[in-house]
């Protein structure tokens, strides 16, 4: 009885970090969320409100896939309301969902083209190098705004490519999140103890057995 007992231990002790194991990889949360929206037709420039890519944390990556060159230029709302004029363009207004970006048409019936930024005095030529996949590190925009007390307000995003062609086909924002699993720490611990109890156990009632053959033998 005592050796069933011990195997049945060892059993759900296994299966307790089993079960630790599974809650660290297969049943273990997303490490991250994202935001996406697939742009048809957004026009030469789409403009990131200031303060959404924080939504989600100060932390993460805004993604821009474009059909051409694109680049992705922290500006103050001002300049950028002076860059676009009355353009065509396309804003990020929002994040309804941990899924989606909200977008608002503006100026439907404005200027299709803008001038080529990598000819403006605007922002850094840093700034403007192009590529058909662009990106920018959350972390440093909100240490370049000036973190939880900026001097001055957030700035926007402007994507834009060549003035012409369409800004964007697709744009993602990505936040890590915390995906720790607070059971999976317990689960450990639990079939660890199980699983040693079920082995002191089946060595004691190897030990006994092996003295009580060794008794008989003797007698």
């Amino acid at each position: 009885m005592r050796r069933l007992i011990a195997v049945v231990l060892i059993v759900l002790g296994a299966a307790g970090i089993l079960l630790g194991r599974l809650g660290e990889t297969l049943w273990a949360p997303p490490t991250e969320r994202s935001a996406a929206v697939v742009l048809e037709d957004p026009g030469p420039a789409v403009l990131v409100d200031p303060g959404v890519a924080y939504v989600g944390g100060h932390t993460g990556t805004v993604q821009v896939s474009a059909p051409g060159d694109v680049r992705i230029i922290p500006v103050s709302p001002e300049v950028a309301e002076a860059y676009l004029g009355d353009a065509r363009h396309t804003r990020i207004t929002g994040v309804p969902s941990w899924t989606t970006l909200e977008t608002r048409e503006v100026a439907p019936a404005g200027e299709t083209t803008l001038p080529d930024p990598a000819g403006s005095e605007a922002w850094p030529p840093a700034a403007g190098t192009p590529s058909s996949e662009a990106s920018i590190e959350i972390s440093a925009l909100w240490r370049e705004d000036g973190g939880a007390t900026p001097a001055h307000p957030y700035r926007a995003l402007l994507i834009v490519g060549d003035g012409t062609s369409p800004a964007a086909s697709r744009i993602v924002i990505t936040w890590p999140v915390d995906s720790a699993t607070p059971w999976v720490p317990y689960a450990y611990a639990a079939g660890a103890l199980t699983a040693v109890l079920g082995l002191v156990l089946f060595a004691a009632d190897h030990t006994a057995r092996a003295l009580r053959r060794r008794s008989e033998e003797e007698a």
